[in-house]
């Protein structure tokens, strides 16, 4: 979050950029190399986790690499080419549906980052258009999610809803008995695990999957807001146009996920570590870069 308060020169931006996207490519290389060592440890219930807890959380953990990498080519003016591929490859191996949707969503913030003003606005009539049919249009919807390959798609959690909407509406049933003030730190972990064996029944694992309404059944709803609203704040992402593009992707990220009230999730430092670099991506004057400079040399 530091990083996102400092604006710093072009080649500090690029040694702690590069820095974070050689931890992202490591650590799937290290999971890839341990799948060929003990590959019965590497996956969980047909779905690849590499070295990570869950297949949920190394796919939301990678989308803050893959939105860096995206926001840096299209900085640069590279090729994006590599961070579709991979992020596509690694959401079908995860079989993420969250962290697809987020990526589709980072994606096309680069492409109208990139696209002169014509395609620009040819790619967000496309996108509004698209978006009203699968609200909309139940058969349109039904058919895109049947081309989707069967570890994407799974079909019956989709159409009964799934475990996870499940725990979203009891979730939301406890938060209205107390919204205001909510029932204590820690509710929601006692409220699952008491009520374990009846979710597990209905194929959900876990706690309630979102992070706005793990912060409200703790805290109250007017808490989960300035939390949540406090921390995207105290980064700075919607302070110029790279940290536009990967906020949808972030709230995205949170929602479906709860990961930002999970103590030992990995997910959340590096959503800290990237929102705070890409708000650094940012022109700065020469007076700011001194005193930026001159700040880090002292704190040396």
């Amino acid at each position: 979050m530091i990083l996102g308060t400092y604006v710093v020169d072009t080649s500090t931006q690029k040694h702690r950029t590069q820095m974070i996207l050689t931890i992202g490519w490591a650590v799937l290389l290290a999971s890839a190399i341990l799948t060929l060592v003990a590959r019965e440890s590497m996956f969980l219930g047909g779905r690849w986790r590499g070295v990570f807890g869950n297949p949920n959380e190394i796919s939301h953990w990678w989308l803050f690499v893959f939105l860096l990498g995206l926001v840096d080519a299209a900085k640069r003016r590279k090729s994006i080419r590599k961070w579709l591929v991979g992020g596509t490859l690694l959401v079908l191996v995860t079989g993420t549906r969250g962290a697809f949707v987020a990526m589709c969503v980072g994606a096309f913030g680069v492409y109208l980052y990139l696209a002169n003003r014509a395609t620009r606005l040819q790619g967000v009539f496309f996108a509004a258009t698209l978006g009203a049919l699968l609200i909309y249009g139940g058969t349109i919807f039904n058919a895109i999610v049947s081309a989707l390959p069967e570890n994407l798609s799974r079909l019956d959690s989709i159409q009964t809803g799934g475990g996870r909407f499940l725990a979203w509406s009891f979730a939301w049933e406890e938060i209205m008995l107390e919204p205001w003030f909510g029932q204590g730190g820690g509710y929601e972990e006692r409220f699952f695990y008491a009520n374990s064996d009846y979710f597990s029944f209905h194929n959900h694992q876990g706690l309630s999957h979102n992070s706005w309404l793990a912060f409200a059944m703790n805290y109250g709803i007017p808490a989960a807001m300035v939390l949540i609203v406090g921390l995207l704040a105290s980064l700075r992402v919607a302070q110029n146009q790279f940290g536009r593009i990967i906020l949808p992707a972030m709230l995205i990220s949170l929602t479906i996920e709860g990961w930002l009230t999970a103590p030992m999730s990995a997910s959340s430092p590096m959503l800290f570590f990237v929102g705070g670099l890409v708000a650094s991506f940012r022109e700065a004057s020469d007076d700011e870069c001194e005193a930026t400079t001159s700040l880090e040399s002292s704190s040396s």
